[in-house]
């Protein structure tokens, strides 16, 4: 199922116009962390944000077939603005109903495990807002995703 207020729009419907590449039918990137898809014209490479930078470096150069090396730059530890983004961490809410969305996308199911997910779940979870209403039209355009609870 894809909508643009639900991760990996993008990937189920620009990346697929345009390159002709259903991501969604090629392995997937949950375990290894990234994947390679080629078809007659294009070679796409998909990785998780998450991996490291090694993972990251490895998955490039792979791809390019050519040594790629990564350095880490503008991080909020570094940047001057951990202080700000920790607490803009602790202030957010995410309306309940839109978070539900996303846990139920083919996206997250695609590229990330049950494991993972539950786990982004549990760290999210405090700043999921129950009490946050969503517009009635975001709403009704989550009805293809229903409630897990």
């Amino acid at each position: 199922m894809s909508h643009p207020l639900v991760s990996g729009y993008f990937l189920a419907n620009e990346i697929q116009a345009l390159f002709d590449i259903d991501v969604y039918q090629h392995s997937s990137p949950s375990i290894e962390g990234s994947t390679s898809i080629v078809n007659k014209q294009f070679s796409l490479l998909l990785m998780k944000f998450e991996i490291s930078g090694k993972q990251k470096e490895a998955a490039l150069s792979s791809w390019l077939d050519r040594r790629i090396y990564i350095t880490r730059m503008n991080t909020a530890s570094e940047g001057g603005y951990a202080d700000v983004y920790a607490e803009f961490k602790r202030r957010v809410r995410i309306p309940y109903r839109y978070a539900e969305a996303i846990y139920r996308s083919t996206y997250i199911k695609h590229f990330y495990t049950t494991e993972e997910s539950a786990k982004y779940w549990q760290r999210w979870e405090p700043q999921l807002g129950r009490s946050s209403p969503l517009p009635d039209w975001v709403d009704d355009q989550l009805k293809a995703y229903p409630p897990i609870a």
